[in-house]
């Protein structure tokens, strides 16, 4: 189906070209890669026009691109053809004409710069496929299939989305965009069908009708599902293959991409680009956190604490002045600042120890005036992002209650010790280890670019 091919090189091309230059396509638009355009609006919001634009032309096609009429979308034939073990069919359908493609509506759509992600989500109220069939068949070498004649098919609300990961290549020295992994979900809620002289027989194709309508939208997903996995490394390679002939300039000229960050050299805007980066690392924050356990002695008495839990990490909020600096090469933006806790309250289970009896008791812990330092370092060029620091640096208080202890009272003071010179020693380096993990492998999540362009 060339028509097909041509309507993806034409849509891959366009969208690409639209996210990377920031150019506003309509048809009358003449696609020239590398020409200079004007950088208005964010990505998505161009995304969304080109596709606003399009699909307000699919009835009338693009000349100047080569496509023709897509809404409807003729096609003169497509084919099936299967021979397997008690199995062998031949399906072709002619003339066909696919209606109302051009009433897509725009649910989602999503490219970040920084993570390097994007999602696109269209539905269809209604699709419509009218066409002649040609259908020769054998099942079980028993039961024939056969019929030709006209046919239809109608399918209500229809919904796909595409989500792909993407990456840069720049082994010729251009930066390109690549497919790297891509998923593809599609489904639909209700069809009708219209098959006549299936087996030759008006009352058969009746049943049949009613019997495909019933489970179609089943099998459709069924199909989707199981076919997807084989078809998507081809559609990858074929959309790579497209999305190479296209650069970045943008990507391709650091100064170009450097006025996507704004002079952030004064603490004013350092400490605005913290605030703002400040809630998108708060989901990430182990939040409760569980606390390792551990061993002691106190006055001749074994102690285990265990069950351990810290509540409050996520409470955080910028508690100093930041700063934002580039290196040498203009590459990299250094970000530091200072994190504090609102409230960080925990809690211990408490065994007690005595020549092998003793009670469990229970350790409720708060944390005042917590400190800890971050810091981390954006590729002005790719905005990317690293970690480089996240470690407490200050504990101001760690208060301490004991329930529990009946007539070992006399070890509450030694006990409170050794939790207090806990936290503040191999406890606040295990929190510290635990923030740093969990927040470095997502650092990649967050959309500076939509951070810059609030400044």
């Amino acid at each position: 189906m060339g028509e097909s091919k041509m309507l993806l090189q034409a849509v891959v091309a366009g969208l690409l070209v639209s996210q990377c230059l920031g150019l506003h396509l309509s048809p009358d638009t003449d696609v020239a890669v590398g020409a200079e355009a004007e950088l208005v609006g964010g990505i998505d919001d161009l995304l969304r026009q080109f596709l606003e634009d399009f699909r307000a032309n699919m009835s009338s096609g693009f000349p100047q691109w080569g496509i023709p009429v897509l809404d409807p979308l003729h096609f003169n034939k497509a084919e099936l053809a299967v021979d397997q073990s008690g199995f062998r069919i031949y399906f072709n359908v002619s003339e066909g004409d696919v209606t109302d493609l051009s009433t897509f509506v725009i649910d989602d759509v999503h490219v970040s710069v920084l993570t390097l992600k994007a999602r696109l989500a269209l539905s269809w109220p209604d699709i419509k496929l009218a066409c002649s069939y040609y259908l020769d068949g054998l099942i079980a070498e028993l039961f024939p299939l056969y019929g030709h004649g006209p046919s239809s098919i109608s399918v209500g609300h229809v919904a796909a989305s595409i989500d792909a990961d993407l990456k840069h290549n720049r082994s010729d020295g251009h930066d390109h965009i690549q497919i790297e992994n891509l998923d593809f979900n599609f489904h639909l809620d209700d069809m009708t069908i219209q098959i006549h002289n299936l087996f030759d027989s008006e009352d058969m194709a009746t049943v049949i009708d009613g019997f495909a309508q019933d489970v179609g939208p089943l099998l459709i997903d069924v199909l989707v599902n199981d076919t997807r996995r084989d078809l998507l490394p081809a559609i990858v390679a074929e959309l790579n293959t497209l999305l190479w002939n296209v650069t970045i300039p943008v990507l391709d000229a650091p100064e170009d991409t450097r006025a996507l960050v704004p002079s952030l050299g004064s603490s004013a805007n350092a400490d605005a680009f913290f605030d703002q980066l400040i809630p998108n690392l708060a989901k990430f924050f182990p939040d409760p956190l569980p606390l390792p356990e551990w061993d002691a002695t106190a006055a001749g008495t074994g102690i285990k604490c265990y069950n351990g839990h810290l509540n409050g990490l996520s409470t955080i909020f910028r508690g100093g002045e930041s700063t934002l600096a580039y290196d040498e090469s203009g590459e990299w933006l250094s970000i530091n600042s200072e994190i504090h806790f609102h409230e960080l309250k925990g809690g211990y289970s408490v065994k007690l120890e005595v020549f092998g009896i003793g009670p469990h008791v229970t350790a409720d812990i708060k944390l005042s005036n917590t400190k800890a330092k971050f810091g981390a370092e954006i590729n002005a060029k790719t905005l990317q992002i690293k970690l480089t620091q996240l470690k407490l640096s200050d504990i101001g208080g760690v208060s301490v209650t004991v329930r529990g202890l009946g007539i070992f009272e006399f070890l509450l003071d030694p006990i409170i010790d050794l939790i207090v010179d806990a936290f503040k020693g191999p406890i606040a380096n295990a929190i510290s280890s635990a923030m740093y993990s969990a927040v470095e492998g997502v650092l990649d999540k967050i959309d500076l670019l939509e951070i810059l362009k609030n400044l």
